[in-house]
């Protein structure tokens, strides 16, 4: 098995852990995202399911840090703006209150952990860019990720 299936497995376990005790630790950065392995597509679907043709209810609590991430995200995108540190940054910020927030369990949660642990990933990609050129890639890649968010869930 590949050493990033083998961290994304691994991140995963720490994600669920992680939503419920209500924090995100820098250690799980690590985990997800070393070297080289942003350069595959984080946005990819893992086995991301309807409910029942429907999409899933994320609970109210959520939404609005799942919206202004996207709007950060969106701001940013296409822009000439070179600030993709601070985006990663207050970006982590919301995604911190999106899992503080969650009370979700079940189904609904575990579709949403496959979506949320490569869009964490592709954050702290974004993060640990080292060029203009990757940045602009990772954030192309967050817009697809926040689509595919509201491709399976309301």
């Amino acid at each position: 098995m590949n050493n990033w299936k083998i961290g994304a497995l691994l991140c995963l376990g720490l994600m669920v852990f992680s939503c419920k005790n209500k924090e995100v630790h820098e250690s799980t950065e690590t985990v997800m995202v070393t070297g080289d392995e942003h350069a595959h597509d984080h946005t990819a679907t893992v086995g991301i399911e309807l409910d029942n043709g429907q999409k899933w209810q994320i609970n109210k609590e959520m939404m609005p840090f799942l919206q202004e991430g996207e709007k950060m995200v969106n701001d940013f995108h296409g822009t000439q703006l070179s600030d993709y540190t601070n985006l990663a940054a207050e970006l982590k910020k919301v995604n911190n209150q999106l899992i503080s927030s969650c009370t979700m369990e079940g189904k609904s949660h575990d579709e949403l952990h496959k979506w949320l642990n490569p869009h964490l990933g592709l954050v702290i990609a974004l993060k640990n860019a080292s060029d203009l050129s990757t940045a602009d890639t990772l954030v192309d890649q967050l817009v697809d990720s926040y689509r595919e968010f509201d491709t399976y869930f309301q």
